[in-house]
């Protein structure tokens, strides 16, 4: 009816980068941004002692006058180094094994593909990771060392920025709706986890979990950098002790972090050598 066999042109009609994600293992030099990133929120650095100092980050508040840090990314594929402009978190994970370094997974979506340019001041972090040996793990201000493995997943839900007329090809900036926080943590079957499933799981209330791992290396002679998870307020919804075999019965501890009038849902506490902010 129109005469044509096919379309005869196509146009370009929006522009954006797609979710896209990285791997990486948690050291002490790149573990403030990504978490900084992540949770838009870093209140003033305080000093512990001399040369060391505590980085303290939380969800970024909700509403109009609150928006998520933005970041450019430069990936160079040999062929061409390519920009990839406006990205926000839109979720990072935390996973620590036993026999393990701490790993983070961060997904986010942006703005623009540009050309790039690598820097040729970058250095790989030289300090060792963040590791599941040493770590510790409390519930209720006691601690909890029957713990084989640890998950703490932060989503931002990321809106899709709808395009305007305003805007052009691309989208207005995608912002934060409500955050989901959650943690797993793998473990077996005995009387405190069974107090745990009786007095926290199968009753309306919750249980303060804190996480805290360390670094080999030292910021200064006794002192390792470390990393804090404090969770004050955690709903268990997942607490199922399943019989599989002979051996020890295994038990997964799942948990979503509530927020109160007076307290975060996740603070992360950061001890490092850097001076100043790690979010301008």
């Amino acid at each position: 009816l129109l005469g044509g066999k096919t379309s005869r042109a196509q146009d370009i009609m929006k522009l954006s980068v797609d979710s896209s994600s990285f791997d990486l293992i948690a050291k002490p030099e790149n573990i403030g941004l990504v978490v900084g990133l992540a949770l838009g929120n870093e209140s003033a650095v305080e000093t512990i002692a001399t040369g060391v100092y505590k980085h303290t980050f939380t969800p970024i508040a909700a509403g109009k006058n609150s928006s998520l840090p933005s970041f450019t990314a430069i990936i160079d594929r040999v062929i061409a180094a390519k920009a990839y402009t406006g990205l926000k978190v839109e979720s990072i994970s935390f996973k620590c094994d036993a026999g393990d370094y701490m790993r983070i997974t961060v997904t986010c979506s942006g703005r623009n593909e540009e050309e790039g340019t690598i820097s040729e001041e970058l250095e790989v972090p030289s300090l060792k990771a963040f590791r599941f040996a040493g770590g510790t793990c409390s519930f209720d201000g006691s601690d909890f060392g029957e713990i084989t493995s640890v998950t703490v997943d932060y989503n931002n839900n990321l809106d899709d920025g709808a395009q305007t007329l305003g805007s052009g090809y691309f989208g207005t900036e995608k912002q934060p709706q409500q955050r989901d926080i959650t943690v797993t943590l793998e473990s077996f079957y005995n009387e405190e986890t069974e107090t745990i499933r009786e007095q926290k799981y199968k009753k309306e209330s919750t249980i303060a979990v804190v996480l805290n791992f360390e670094s080999p290396s030292e910021i200064v002679e006794g002192t390792n950098y470390g990393i804090k998870f404090d969770m004050p307020l955690v709903c268990i919804n997942s607490c199922q002790p399943n019989v599989s075999g002979a051996g020890k019965i295994n038990l997964s501890i799942g948990g979503k972090a509530l927020e109160s009038k007076t307290e975060e849902a996740l603070t992360v506490e950061l001890t490092d050598s850097k001076e100043t902010k790690y979010l301008a």
